[in-house]
């Protein structure tokens, strides 16, 4: 079934570079972080692990465009296999197990979501799950999980909150049983986590507090909301700063927004809350993209697939309901100890929702865990199937993997690629001229070489032509971010710029089947 679902991924995400664009800041700026690791290493808020993995990838892929697709469909394939692994590894019968990591494969929860570093802790927190599901003993099992909270950390802050929880609770679990037998061999392990847990702290950094990733994410989501509410045309993300010190004055710090306008961040929790089940909605119980499967005849043999499986699950359950009842006390016994490792990922989970956004990537860990959990409560069973079972499973899972699976190239048409293509039509320029490149997406610089740098349009705090003249721009990628960001519209220098660039010495250039990118080029750059 591994080989199938490995399949199956490929064929769904066969030539996604036809379709897919590539975006800017978070996915992108954590490549250029790997493709440079370690020259190029950020404070340890910003997912240090996940750079590592990326650098990673990247001796297999030298081309950081397709490292780009490469990674995305690592991120797509890897949960699928290790919701199946982790699902089988308890105990749980093959459909069962199949059908939930195919449904999760082709579902919105997992490659329309984006950034992809919460795929990358899904990964590290579904390994643990399988790793410690391999031991009995509850102590081995809490130290699996502990580790396991830590390591996510370093790809998610908030984590930390559960690496922190769950060392209190090994602790306790250790020192009790130090209590009761007083040997050294009761807490050999424990200060052996310890010392893990106080050298990758040393070598990666403290992940809390160690910047303003937090309270910038906060404040970006702030703003989001408020300008949805205020049908405010700013982008949010790059006017956030604005928008909070008109609510909170200056403030730096979530606790302070908190101290000087409590009625706002209330609001801020309640518009998050209130689309927490829409997205989880999309997220979970639709197929990606929207009305895929589209042929209706699929539609029913998929029906009648789950039709038929619901009809095994249920005709065991009804046909010894009281067996079925101790069954699911038993599940519940069994995995006491990863419900409680579960409070400690829900936590973390819950605050990201409410204080910052219901955003799919915050949801994806939550609330799959969860049904996990649950799933594998209600289906894990103890006594074995026979072999005609086993393989007349693997046969309709091989049949729904058939009837479900197409690849995303086919079926999504008319998709955008402006900064793909901008990007493929910037590399025919071939100047090997310094390029102080002004962009708002930060992707240009990253993908095109070493002669390219950015002049993040953030920088800008003086009128344009000074600040064109103090960055020595020579390149200006026109998007609608760029127009919609207040230090530039708000600046007459700039709108005498952009309506006559070549008085400024600039040209400006068209890009191929691109509508919405245009360049502004120096003039001695393209002669070059």
């Amino acid at each position: 079934m591994i080989i199938v679902l490995i399949a199956s991924g490929l064929v769904y995400l066969y030539s996604i570079n036809s379709f897919l664009d590539i975006l800017g800041n978070d996915e992108s700026m954590y490549l250029y972080w790997g493709i440079t690791f370690p020259k190029d290493f950020p404070i340890p808020e910003y997912s240090p692990l996940y750079i590592i993995w990326y650098k990673m990838l990247y001796q297999l892929q030298r081309d950081t465009i397709l490292l780009y697709f490469l990674n995305y469909k690592a991120m797509s394939i890897l949960p699928s296999l290790l919701i199946y692994v982790f699902l089988r590894i308890n105990r749980l019968r093959i459909l069962i197990s199949f059908f939930c990591s195919i449904l999760f494969l082709i579902s919105f929860a997992n490659f329309p979501t984006w950034p992809k570093v919460n795929h990358f802790v899904l990964i590290i927190i579904l390994s643990g799950l399988i790793i410690s599901s391999l031991r009995e003993n509850v102590k081995y099992k809490s130290i699996i999980l502990t580790l396991c909270m830590l390591l996510a950390s370093f790809v998610r802050p908030e984590f930390f909150i559960s690496f922190i929880i769950a060392s209190i609770i090994i602790t306790v679990i250790y020192v009790r049983e130090f209590l009761k037998i007083p040997r050294f061999e009761s807490i050999k392990t424990l200060l052996f986590t310890y010392i893990i847990s106080v050298i990758l702290l040393i070598i990666l950094g403290f992940p809390a507090g160690s910047g303003n990733r937090t309270f910038d994410a906060f404040g970006q989501h702030y703003a989001r909301n408020w300008v949805q509410t205020h049908n405010d045309p700013r982008d949010p993300y790059y006017n956030y700063k604005a928008i909070l010190e008109n609510d909170f004055g200056k403030v730096n710090s979530f606790s302070q927004a908190v101290m000087k306008n409590p009625y706002a961040i209330a609001n801020h929790i309640f518009l998050n809350s209130k689309g927490i089940l829409q997205e989880v909605r999309i997220m979970f119980l639709m197929f990606y993209p929207y009305g895929y499967p589209s042929d209706a005849a699929k539609i029913i043999v998929v029906l009648i697939l789950f039709l038929l499986l619901l009809f095994l699950l249920i005709k065991g359950m009804l046909r010894k309901p009281d067996k079925y009842l101790i069954q699911v006390k038993e599940n519940f016994r069994y995995f006491r100890f990863n419900y409680i490792i579960f409070f400690t990922i829900v936590i973390p989970g819950i605050v990201s929702v409410l204080l910052i956004y219901p955003q799919r990537h915050y949801l994806l860990v939550l609330v799959l865990i969860t049904i996990l959990m649950i799933v594998a409560t209600l289906f894990r069973y103890t006594d074995s199937s026979n072999i005609r079972y086993k393989y007349f499973s693997c046969l309709l899972a091989l049949l729904i993997s058939v009837v479900l699976i197409r690849p995303l190239n086919s079926i999504v048409k008319n998709s955008d690629q402006d900064n793909l293509k901008a990007l493929r039509y910037m590399q025919t320029l071939n100047t090997n001229e310094r390029v102080k490149i002004l962009e708002a997406w930060g992707i240009y610089s990253i993908y095109l070489g070493k002669n390219y740098k950015r002049v993040p349009e953030y920088h800008k705090d003086i009128p344009f032509l000074s600040y064109l003249e103090k960055w020595s721009i020579n390149m200006i990628v026109v998007s609608e971010r760029i127009m919609n960001d207040t230090r530039f519209y708000n600046d007459p220098e700039w709108i005498e710029f952009i309506k006559n660039p070549s008085e400024y010495g600039f040209v400006s250039v068209e890009i191929p089947d691109v509508k919405e990118i245009k360049l502004l080029v120096k003039n001695n750059l393209l002669k070059k």
